[in-house]
């Protein structure tokens, strides 16, 4: 009798535990949401600039304009990026091209750069075979990095919250089950009696 006690209180404690548990990490799901989300755009922006920074060293190394061109024109259509600029060793401007979404349509270059420098430039240097080429700046609107990262993340917290409560009432039927036995059981004994 001592030992179904002590068992039975262990059971409920574990379940107890387990409930306080999917209730923390519900809780805590929207923060942990946000870190993640700022951890996504970081390595989303060191994957962006590895991943330009190949493609213009290796266009700029052989002087191919046409390919560095579409590169810019290309990577400004992404809607976090607001302008992208390949220059090479000696620092001249080979490349280069804005956002029209973020920035209006301005005829006017000056003010088109003024406009820019508003937003973060993160920046590579080019390498081929062990030389300085050049280097690509990117800027990008970290804002729009954060949210549409975070609209990801959201939507991964809200099937990790539906698992909870999954957990959550796959432990209540465990708790059933885990009475049953022991209401079956005394109803065998009264039968007996």
């Amino acid at each position: 009798m001592m030992i179904q006690k002590v068992a039975r209180l262990i059971q409920l404690s574990i379940i107890f535990l387990l409930l306080i548990g999917s209730g923390v990490l519900w809780l805590n799901s929207p923060y942990f949401s946000k870190e993640k989300a700022l951890i996504d755009s970081e390595a989303m922006i060191r994957d962006l600039l590895e991943q330009a920074s190949s493609t213009a060293a290796v266009s700029l190394n052989f002087n191919n304009d046409q390919n560095l061109n579409w590169l810019v024109q290309h990577l400004v259509e992404s809607d976090y990026i607001v302008s992208t600029s390949v220059f090479s060793h000696n620092g001249s401007q080979v490349a280069f091209a804005y956002n029209s979404k973020i920035i209006l349509n301005t005829p006017d270059i000056n003010k088109v750069e003024q406009l820019i420098k508003d937003y973060s430039p993160f920046i590579k240097v080019l390498y081929r075979q062990n030389m300085n080429i050049g280097y690509i700046r990117i800027r990008l609107d970290k804002q729009k990095l954060m949210v549409l990262t975070q609209n990801k993340s959201l939507s991964r917290t809200q099937y990790y919250q539906i698992l909870m409560i999954i957990i959550c009432v796959i432990i209540l039927a465990l708790v059933e089950l885990l009475r049953m036995p022991k209401s079956w059981f005394k109803k065998e004994l009264q039968l007996k009696s």
